[in-house]
């Protein structure tokens, strides 16, 4: 199983207009289809993260909602992350 990352803000949503991702979102949708491991996380915590999952119905998609840390990339063994941002936080990171 693959565990895939992927970052709230200027990945799931945009940064300027707060409008979701759509795209970025059916890929998470689908890639979860498809027995993977998926966390929605963000540098605001997991607080943050899990109302934003609730709120647009992403929770349901989601195996863990966390605080985006080097920690927490670790702990759950992240093999790949998408974010807005060069991170080196997977094996694989994607910058959206």
């Amino acid at each position: 199983m693959t565990t895939i990352a992927f970052d709230i803000d200027g990945t799931l949503r945009g940064l300027q207009n707060d409008r979701l991702d759509y795209d970025t979102i059916l890929l998470l949708r689908l890639l979860s289809q498809m027995n993977n491991r998926i966390i929605i996380w963000s540098g605001g915590g997991e607080e943050y993260a899990r109302q934003f999952a609730e709120k647009v119905g992403l929770d349901e998609w989601a195996d863990e909602i966390c605080a985006k840390t080097k920690e927490n990339a670790k702990h759950y063994d992240v093999d790949i992350c998408f974010d807005d941002e060069f991170v080196e936080l997977a094996k694989v990171n994607i910058k959206v």
